[in-house]
């Protein structure tokens, strides 16, 4: 967006907008560049709540309306129903047995987290420990770059 004529940024940011209900003005400050936490942030900032990151059904109060990203996970209320369905899976149909205890979030791994990467050409700080960002954009610099994303039991 920061390359675009003016004419096109005003353009994209009033379609955007229409699609997915972020001001006109936001999308033009972000060069029409939103993540996905700063999207679920504004969104619902008129009305001081902000929604969840992995289910979008969750809504919760904005404790921080001055951040730019949310400061909580309002989906984070459904935690305790995935992870027993998800053990109830690998115990009984998987027949996974294990005698250490199923950690769902592991707070202490977030404590020696080296956040100091940045996204692929992005400015802003790796708001979560994943590498979906250099994977793209790996592939975007090599289109004939091929992976091979295998997941399961074993």
């Amino acid at each position: 967006g920061n390359q675009l004529p003016k004419d096109q940024l005003d353009a994209m940011a009033q379609k955007l907008h229409r699609l997915i209900g972020l001001p006109v003005g936001y999308l033009e400050r972000a060069n029409l560049r939103v993540t996905s936490s700063e999207f679920r942030k504004e969104l619902m900032l008129p009305e001081r709540e902000q929604l969840g990151r992995y289910d979008g059904r969750y809504v919760g109060v904005d404790g921080n309306a001055i951040s730019a990203t949310p400061d909580s996970d309002p989906s984070n209320q459904i935690s305790p129903a995935l992870n027993q369905g998800y053990l109830w899976y690998v115990f009984h149909v998987l027949k996974w047995k294990t005698n250490r205890a199923y950690v769902g979030l592991n707070f202490e791994a977030y404590k020696t987290w080296d956040w100091h990467h940045r996204m692929p050409d992005s400015r802003r700080k790796q708001p979560l420990p994943d590498v979906a960002a250099d994977l793209a954009a790996a592939m975007r610099k090599n289109p004939y770059l091929q992976v091979l994303s295998e997941n399961g039991y074993f």
